[in-house]
C-alpha cells in the first residue's frame, strides 16, 4: 500500500503512451481519474517523495509529489523506484 513519504518514480514517457494512448492521439493527453496532461510529461522518470494525499477522483487516489505541487498524481502515472507499478 502506498503511504505518504514513500520514494516513487513517474513512469517513463514511452510506457505511458504504449499503455493508454492510442496510437493516432497526437496531443498524448490521458483522461483517466485526475489525467496526464503534456505538460506533466516533462516529470517522466523524475524521482519524487509523495507528500500528500489530495483525493478520489472516479475511482483513482490522487497524491502530491514533491517534485511539482500543481499537479495531482494517480498511481497508475507512478511506479517503484526499481520499476514496479504501483
Amino acid at each position: 500500500m502506498t503511504k505518504i513519504g514513500d520514494k516513487v518514480r513517474v513512469r517513463r514517457c514511452k510506457d505511458l503512451l504504449c499503455e493508454f494512448v492510442e496510437p493516432h492521439d497526437e496531443v498524448g493527453i490521458i483522461d483517466i481519474g485526475h489525467g496526464f496532461i503534456e505538460s506533466m510529461y516533462n516529470y517522466c522518470g523524475e524521482e519524487a517523495t509523495i507528500d500528500d494525499f489530495e483525493d478520489v477522483l472516479n475511482g483513482y487516489d490522487g497524491y502530491l509529489l514533491d517534485i511539482d505541487y500543481d499537479y495531482t498524481f494517480d498511481l497508475y502515472m507512478l511506479e517503484t523506484l526499481d520499476g514496479r507499478a504501483l
